[in-house]
């Protein structure tokens, strides 16, 4: 019987060692370079689970160019000259008949401009 006590001991002994081991092994995530680390007595609020947050949006500027159509121009090669589609500058030109351009015809070209990136709030 004292063979089957000391087995009993031994498995004990070892169940005890298995579940300490995790946490004697546990170790402290090093914090990442400008994350916000905590400090003692400073409080941090927190979201609600499943409550929205809301970004800031980066909508980009949309700029105009002012293109005078010359000799030999259609609009699928201005199009393909500022990266724009032919669609936006229909639009934004009220062409009735985007085949039609004359010599010396205005045309209002949309770029859009590189967003400006804003500043998140430091708080």
């Amino acid at each position: 019987m004292s063979g089957q006590r000391r087995g009993i001991k031994r498995l004990l002994l070892l169940s005890l060692l298995a579940l300490a081991l995790p946490a004697a092994c546990a170790v402290e995530p090093t914090p990442i370079e400008g994350e916000p680390t905590p400090t003692a007595g400073v409080k941090f609020l927190m979201p609600t689970p499943g409550t929205p947050h809301a970004s800031p949006s980066r909508t980009p500027t949309p700029e105009v160019i002012r293109y005078i159509v010359q000799q030999g121009d259609t609009l699928y090669d201005i199009a393909l000259r500022y990266g724009v589609d032919m669609d936006e500058i229909i639009a934004v030109n009220n062409l009735s008949d985007p085949n039609a351009l004359t010599v010396g015809q205005e045309l209002l070209i949309p770029i859009q401009a590189e967003p400006t990136p804003m500043a998140t709030p430091s708080s």
